[in-house]
Parts: C-alpha cells; sequence; structure tokens
C-alpha cells in the first residue's frame, strides 16, 4: 500500500500527514506532489507512479494515528474485488454519513461510526483509496481541488465498481470552511454539467442539482454556519495530542 498527497505547504504537511507514526517510522512510504493545476492531475500521477495494489490518498493536513495504515491495510486486504475505491467518510446512496473524522476546524468528531465496511455513494477528498487494477481514474478535466472523490466516485459507480468507507477515524487538522469559494463553484459546475443525467448528486458539502441558485443556497448556508467569519483561523492542538485524548493511539 503506498500513500501520497498533492502538497502546497510544507509546514502543514511536516506536522500532519508526515508526522503520523505509520509514515514517520518508514512503515509505509509518502510520496508527495507539487505545483500541479489540479488535484485530478496531481493524483493520477500518484496513481500512475505507484506499484502497490492500492494508493492512499491524502490531504497534507491529515493525522493517521498510530497503527492506523496498517490497520487500513489489512481492511483492505479483506474487501472484494469489486471495490474500486475506499475513504473514510462518506455518504450513501440515501444520503446517510457513514464513517468518521476529527474536524479541527468544526472542533469535533463529524460523521458517525461504523464496524465494518459500507458501501456508499461519494466521499470525502480527506482520504481517497483506490486499487489501481480497477482502472478507475480521477478526471484531469476537473479544474481545481474540489469535488473529485464525488466525481471518481460517480465515475466507480458507473463502470459497475463499488464504492466502499471503512471504520478508520483519521484526523483532519483542517481550517473551518468559511465559504465556498469561486473554486469549489469551477468545480460544482463541471460535476453539474458532467453529470447531468444523474442529477441530483450527492456530495458531502450537499447536493448538486439543476436549480441555478442552489450552489448560492450552499454557499449561504456555510457562511452562516461559521458566523459569518471573515478569516480561516489556524486549526488548535497538536495533531497526535488530538488523537491522543480521543483514544484513536492504541
Amino acid at each position: 500500500m503506498a500513500v501520497s498527497a498533492a502538497v502546497s505547504d510544507d509546514h502543514i504537511l511536516t506536522t500532519c500527514l508526515a508526522a503520523s507514526p505509520d509514515i514517520e517510522s518508514g512503515a509505509f512510504e509518502l510520496q508527495t506532489y507539487r505545483d500541479y493545476p489540479s488535484a485530478a492531475i496531481a493524483l493520477n500521477d500518484a496513481l500512475e507512479s505507484a506499484k502497490t495494489e492500492w494508493v492512499v490518498l491524502a490531504h497534507q493536513d491529515v493525522y493517521f494515528p498510530a497503527r492506523a495504515l496498517t490497520r487500513l491495510e489489512e481492511m483492505l486486504d479483506g474487501l472484494s474485488e469489486d471495490v474500486a475505491v475506499v475513504g473514510v467518510i462518506g455518504r450513501t446512496p440515501l444520503g446517510e454519513t457513514v464513517g468518521e473524522a476529527w474536524s479541527s476546524g468544526m472542533s469535533k468528531i463529524v460523521g458517525v461510526p461504523l464496524s465494518e465496511a459500507s458501501d456508499a455513494i461519494t466521499l470525502d477528498e480527506v482520504v481517497i483509496i483506490v486499487r489501481r487494477a480497477s482502472g478507475v481514474r480521477f478526471d484531469p478535466a476537473l479544474p481545481g481541488f474540489h469535488l473529485y472523490a464525488t466525481d471518481i466516485a460517480l465515475t466507480a459507480d458507473e463502470a459497475g465498481k463499488r464504492v466502499a468507507v471503512v471504520p478508520l477515524t483519521v484526523v483532519h487538522h483542517s481550517r473551518p470552511v468559511i465559504s465556498l469559494g469561486s473554486d469549489y463553484a469551477a468545480a460544482y459546475r463541471f460535476l453539474q454539467r458532467k453529470w447531468s443525467a444523474r442529477l441530483p448528486v450527492l456530495t458531502m458539502m450537499g447536493d448538486i442539482r439543476r436549480f441555478p441558485l442552489h450552489l448560492a443556497r450552499l454557499d449561504f448556508r456555510v457562511r452562516r454556519a461559521s458566523g459569518f467569519a471573515q478569516t480561516r483561523r489556524a486549526p488548535v492542538g497538536d495533531p497526535a495530542e488530538i488523537a491522543r485524548s480521543l483514544g484513536l493511539t492504541p
């Protein structure tokens, strides 16, 4: 199992993903990809460069608690051959959230705990694991760094492959989301066109719909939830200490 990340901030990488015990110890090698125009292009390069069956594609601000990657590898080995894409938090076709992660931006655990792997129709980008032999890849035409998990999950589904969420809690040492922004809007509209025959499309932030004002409603909901904050504050605390306080470290 390989671990890869698109990187834009080396300090965040060093204090989060690279500090994960299974990576810091050398048990799992971390490959980084910099200066790419989009997540899709960077992560496709990661998939093509890897030699392992599974590739873990994680945000640079994710921290895997001790032995988390080892346990993840064991869970992946137990999945059926038709599972192509895996995450740690996602939504089912019925819209239910499955899986969980600590969000420093929200100062809480988000999601619903699982006892075993569960099928999903969309995933959070925080951690995406792809089975290379499935042939499922990211769409290089998708702009920016948003909604690529939703897109690859739909691509897998269209190819007759399964998408799953596994019971693995990670620390997402993120800044709070205070608005969706123009980059998210560009990705939203791309998926709106690409998957028009399947609308509404489920995402972790809210559905993609034909209704022109729906994106503005989603953005307003996010801004209201943030208290209409003007700046994204830095996350508080040390990821390793957060993992220990949550009982995630054995």
